[in-house]
């Protein structure tokens, strides 16, 4: 379960998206990660009790999950941070077409 503290701080940084804001904040950060790097070993944990492909794909929970930092090189809006998360599950990794995504 995602803690209120994790949502609180999305909300804040999607208001304040700035890296001065952000170095600010980088502790309440912290804890996001923590917690969104726990439910992702949940997720894994559930998924794969059901699901095959999950289970022998050996799957990390760090690299299920997407950057906080955008790509700005071709983008009109210039904010530094991903203001979501995106955990993707794929055998294949991040480019593959067999995902099973959570957009939160």
């Amino acid at each position: 379960m995602i803690k209120q503290t994790s949502l609180d701080f999305l909300s804040k940084l999607k208001k304040n998206n700035s890296k001065d804001w952000f170095e600010q904040n980088r502790y309440f950060y912290d804890h996001y990660k923590t917690d969104i790097l726990e439910l992702t070993e949940n997720l894994l944990t559930g998924l794969s009790k059901f699901d095959q492909s999950i289970s022998q794909a050996n799957l990390d929970p760090k690299k299920c999950l997407t950057r906080v930092n955008r790509d700005l090189r071709f983008s009109k809006d210039k904010t530094p941070y991903k203001n979501y998360v995106l955990i993707v599950f794929n055998k294949n990794g991040f480019h593959g077409n067999t995902a099973k995504n959570l957009f939160l």
